[in-house]
C-alpha cells in the first residue's frame, strides 16, 4: 500500500511503530517529575524561601529530619506513592488506546 503523503506515512506507520517506547518514556518522566528533590534543594540552599517550591519530596525530607516528624513524613510518602501507583494504572489503562504491541 502505497501512502500520498509523509504525514499519513507517519501517522499510520511510524506513531503506532513508537507508541510503546513513547508510553514508556511517559510514565517514567511522570514518575521522576514527582520525585524531584536535588535540582530544588540546590536551587534554594536548602531552604525555600518563603515555601515557595512545595514539593512533596523536599516536604517529606524537611518533615523527617529538619522537624522530627518521621510518622508524618512517612505518611507523606505512602500519599506519594500511592499517587505515582495512581498516575501509573491510569496511563496503564488509556494505553490500550494508543499503544500497538503488532
Amino acid at each position: 500500500m502505497r501512502y500520498t503523503s509523509k504525514w499519513q506515512q507517519f501517522r499510520k506507520i511510524t506513531l503506532p511503530l513508537l507508541s510503546p517506547t513513547t508510553f514508556y518514556a511517559l510514565i517514567i518522566t511522570i514518575i521522576n517529575s514527582f520525585q524531584v528533590f536535588d535540582q530544588i534543594w540546590i536551587m534554594t540552599a536548602g531552604e525555600p524561601t518563603a515555601d515557595l517550591v512545595p514539593v512533596m519530596v523536599t516536604e517529606i525530607y524537611k518533615n523527617s529530619f529538619q522537624y522530627q516528624k518521621m510518622g508524618y513524613a512517612t505518611a507523606l510518602s505512602w500519599i506519594l506513592f500511592a499517587i505515582i501507583i495512581g498516575v501509573t494504572i491510569f496511563q496503564n489503562v488509556m494505553q490500550k488506546k494508543w499503544v500497538h504491541y503488532e
